[in-house]
């Protein structure tokens, strides 16, 4: 009665069919009871959403900031010449490690070490004339004792010293000879009328004598300052007592020259002068010398100050000047010894020479390279777009890989951020730079680095996983198997997200949701049980129905 229905055709299966009618009519009851056990099993789980529930816990959010940038050298300096000439020798080749003052290369100095040599010899020519300005300024100074003012002052006081020796016995003499009679007998007012036959030697005499009253009252009052007077006394007030005795003798001259040519007067007037005429004229000829003497040797010494005080000026002026002249040629040998120095071409710094430009034999020129030297200490220069930027704070923890060595990774420091951004293309870009906390010889300037800034961290915080938080009209939720619970966010790291408030430690949330499709449950069964059918097998409904479950995943 079986047909083995997998080998026939549709015809036969039909013809087969019709000749059998009762046992076609048993599968069809068969087929329709299997279909019904299956929707009847299954009918209230197909369409079902399956749901998976997380519990909220604590835990660490970290941020990071991430970028690419390029290793670079802390420093990087072109080292030019400041002379031009001849390049002698080169002491350096790229590579070498040099400290700071090391030689690089060396430019011919014969004309430079020339003025230096002439620099040094002016230098010494200016000592010498700055010396003996020093010297003759000090002996010039007020308080020297050899000072050429106080030698004048000393020559002052001993002018009048000596003048004031002279003037008592000429005063008491000249006064006895118009105040005493018996001095003189001539010289009384009638004689001498009646031996010059006039009255013009009457006149003579009391012109002369108002001379003499005049400065002897000056003598008396400079006597009286005179006798206050030491050769330690000061120097203003020696210099005005010389200018009051000049004056007293001078007066005294007149005085003392007018009674002389009275006198002379009579005598050539009478046939028979008296012998006392020629005597005092003989005393008053010996006072004017000495009065005469007096004065040349005050006035001698009024210029003597006064040239001394100019000397003294004048070494002064003449210190100041050796002083400016020294000055200046030690500054001359300075610059010499500054341009000598430049002929040798010095590393600014510790560091690497990166590359040699000097070669011996070939020019080198006023601000022309000689060699590029970089410091040991390396940073990297990374970009950033605006919104990290704003991320980024100096002392920031960053980790470094390298794409030429693979599995190097270093830690580093945010030592400088950018306060203004670069636009390029409409797009703002903020430059940052990143300290190495160790050195690694592997790391050459200009290699790619791949840096993972840490920009903030929570700890010990309330965390859901960031891919569960929905927002909508900014606000933020989370759904739970009660429904949707409104929640405040904090900082938002790589898969977690610091949760404020809105769910404790221990709530329950939905973490994932499985939707089970009926359509698909129901073509696998059915395929089951038609295939099994088609192949002749003896598959039931109850096995159909644990193929449906299997199908399902349940």
């Amino acid at each position: 009665m079986n047909l083995p229905l997998s080998k026939a055709n549709p015809k036969t299966v039909w013809a087969w069919s019709m000749s059998h009618k009762k046992v076609t009519l048993l599968i069809l009851i068969a087929i329709g009871l299997g279909g019904y056990g299956i929707y009847s099993m299954f009918g209230s789980t197909m369409g079902a959403v399956k749901t998976t529930i997380g519990v909220a816990k604590k835990g660490s959010v970290i941020s990071k900031v991430t970028g690419s940038g390029q290793v670079t050298a802390i420093t990087q300096t072109d080292v030019t010449s400041n002379v031009s000439g001849d390049i002698d020798s080169v002491s350096v080749s790229a590579g070498q490690e040099v400290r700071a003052g090391d030689a690089l290369a060396r430019i011919d100095s014969k004309t430079a070490v020339k003025a230096v040599t002439n620099a040094e010899l002016s230098v010494a020519n200016a000592q010498i004339a700055y010396d003996k300005a020093l010297k003759q300024n000090g002996d010039q100074a007020d308080g020297s004792s050899v000072s050429d003012l106080r030698k004048a002052y000393e020559k002052g006081y001993d002018a009048v010293t000596n003048t004031f020796i002279d003037l008592p016995i000429m005063f008491i003499e000249v006064g006895n000879l118009f105040y005493t009679p018996a001095h003189s007998p001539y010289f009384s007012d009638t004689n001498v009328r009646s031996m010059s036959n006039g009255t013009d030697a009457v006149t003579y005499k009391y012109q002369a004598g108002v001379l003499f009253d005049k400065s002897k009252a000056e003598y008396d009052s400079s006597f009286a300052d005179y006798k206050t007077l030491s050769a330690n006394s000061d120097p203003d007030k020696i210099r005005a007592f010389l200018d009051k005795t000049y004056a007293l003798l001078r007066d005294f001259s007149s005085a003392l020259t007018g009674t002389y040519s009275t006198i002379d007067y009579i005598n050539t007037r009478t046939s028979n002068p008296p012998s006392q005429i020629a005597s005092d004229k003989s005393l008053l000829a010996s006072y004017i010398g000495k009065v005469n003497a007096d004065v040349a040797s005050v006035s001698s010494s009024i210029t003597a100050i006064e040239d001394a005080k100019d000397s003294s000026a004048s070494a002064s002026l003449s210190l100041k000047s050796a002083e400016l002249t020294l000055s200046q040629q030690k500054d001359a040998l300075t610059q010499a010894q500054q341009d000598l120095a430049d002929h040798t071409v010095r590393a600014p710094f510790d560091g690497i020479v990166s590359k040699v430009v000097a070669e011996v034999g070939n020019k080198a020129s006023v601000n022309g390279s000689i060699a590029t030297i970089i410091t040991k200490s390396q940073n990297v220069a990374l970009s950033f777009n605006e919104i990290d930027a704003a991320k980024l704070v100096k002392g920031q923890k960053a980790n470094l890989t390298f794409d030429a060595i693979e599995g190097l990774t270093l830690t580093g420091t945010v030592t400088d951020i950018d306060v203004v951004g670069t636009v390029s293309q409409g797009v703002v870009s903020y430059g940052a730079k990143i300290s190495f906390d160790t050195n690694d010889d592997r790391i050459k300037p200009g290699m790619t680095v791949s840096a993972s800034i840490i920009a903030a961290s929570r700890e010990d915080v309330v965390v859901l996983p960031s891919s569960l938080i929905k927002s909508k009209a900014g606000e933020s939720y989370v759904s739970t198997p009660t429904g949707y619970v409104l929640v405040v966010t904090g900082l938002t790291g790589d898969s977690l997200t610091e949760i404020i408030s809105g769910m404790n430690v221990g709530d329950q949330y939905i973490s994932s949701t499985v939707s089970v499709s009926t359509a698909a449950a129901t073509k696998t069964a059915a395929s089951s049980l038609f295939g099994g059918a088609a192949a002749g097998g003896r598959t039931t409904g109850a096995n159909a129905t644990r193929s449906a479950t299997k199908a399902l995943g349940q």
